[in-house]
Parts: structure tokens; C-alpha cells; sequence
């Protein structure tokens, strides 16, 4: 069977400017293959600060981590402009 979880944060520790921290959504998820989890990064940031005239709006990452010798292997960190809504995985 297939399991997912998902943890949704908002880091404060982002320098000293912290009105300007965004929320960041980890999910894990099984797959068929034994001790494999899946797990998208998605980061989508407000309009209001994004940089004006740019439309950056974010960022996700997807990969893979397996559980026996905990190696990771994740796809290239891809930058959003003009999405303002959340996308990866639905629930």
C-alpha cells in the first residue's frame, strides 16, 4: 500500500528579517520498490515579496532516499515564476 506524509513549515531562521519567511512543504511517500521513499520540496512565495517585476514566485525538487544506507538522490532544484498556488503531489 501506498503512504504519505507531509510536513509543511515555516522557517524563522531565515536572517532577521523574518515577515519575509515563507512556508516550505516536504512530502514523503512509499513506492513499490522496499525501503524507497519518494519526496518532493516545494517552496511558493507570496506575491508581495516577490522581486518586482520578476514573477519568482519559488521552487521545488523532487528525489529519492533509500532507507537501508540512507543515500539520496534528487533532480536539479527548479525555480517558479508565476505560480502562486501550491503543485507536487495532491493529497
Amino acid at each position: 500500500y501506498l503512504f504519505y506524509h507531509v510536513f509543511s513549515f515555516i522557517s524563522t531562521n531565515i536572517g532577521k528579517n523574518r515577515e519575509n519567511a515563507q512556508p516550505i512543504r516536504i512530502r514523503f511517500r512509499t513506492i513499490s520498490q522496499p525501503n524507497k521513499l519518494r519526496f518532493h520540496v516545494e517552496g511558493v512565495f507570496s506575491e508581495n515579496i516577490s522581486p518586482e517585476g520578476t514573477g519568482f514566485s519559488g521552487f521545488n525538487t523532487d528525489g529519492s532516499i533509500n532507507l537501508n544506507d540512507l543515500t539520496i538522490k534528487k533532480s536539479a532544484w527548479v525555480a517558479c515564476y508565476n505560480v502562486w498556488d501550491w503543485k507536487g503531489w495532491k493529497f
